[in-house]
Parts: structure tokens; C-alpha cells; sequence
């Protein structure tokens, strides 16, 4: 089993929203699919969109790939600052815990 990374352990998925499909018709081998993730990660609310590709192989739906929409970060709670106490819990400041 492959590890995570240390960014993927902090990711906190929260939730998927389809916005659009485009449909080809049933007998289609391929498809598209607009959608947005929404996750937080290190105090921050961030969304991902995409418009992602599939295609039908053997019966199941494959992704080949996709376009990524940017979007604006937006902040969860206040910003840290690099002097205040870690918001982590540890008994440090910010630039010497998380903020490295």
C-alpha cells in the first residue's frame, strides 16, 4: 500500500456537487461531467473544479482527463500570524511549527 503524502493527510474532504453533465446519448462511449470537490486543507476552504472526461471501456467508465477551472481560496477562520502560538497545539510559534 502506498503512503500518503503529508499534504494528503491533511486534506479533509467535504463534499461533491455535480453541476453539469453532457450527455451524448446511451450509446455514447464517451462523456463529460462538470463537478466541484470542496475540501479543507491547513485552515483554508478550497474548491476544485473540473470539467472531467470519461470514456466507456469493457462495460466501465474510465476518467482520461480533464480541465481544471481555477478558483479563489477563501479563508476557514482568522490568519495566523508567523509570531502567534501554533494553531496546532504545540507549544511554539506559527514560523517555527506549521507555518515552515
Amino acid at each position: 500500500m502506498k503512503a500518503q503524502s503529508d499534504g494528503a493527510k491533511r486534506e479533509k474532504w467535504l463534499g461533491l456537487k455535480i453541476i453539469n453533465t453532457f450527455e451524448n446519448g446511451e450509446t455514447s462511449e464517451k462523456d463529460k461531467v462538470q463537478f466541484e470537490a470542496y475540501y479543507e486543507q491547513e485552515f483554508m476552504s478550497h474548491t476544485y473544479h473540473e470539467i472531467a472526461e470519461f470514456e466507456k471501456v469493457d462495460g466501465h467508465w474510465i476518467y482520461i482527463g480533464g480541465e481544471v477551472i481555477p478558483q479563489t481560496v477563501k479563508r476557514i477562520g482568522e490568519k495566523v500570524g508567523r509570531n502567534d502560538p501554533c494553531p496546532c497545539g504545540m507549544p511554539k510559534k506559527y514560523k517555527h511549527c506549521c507555518g515552515r
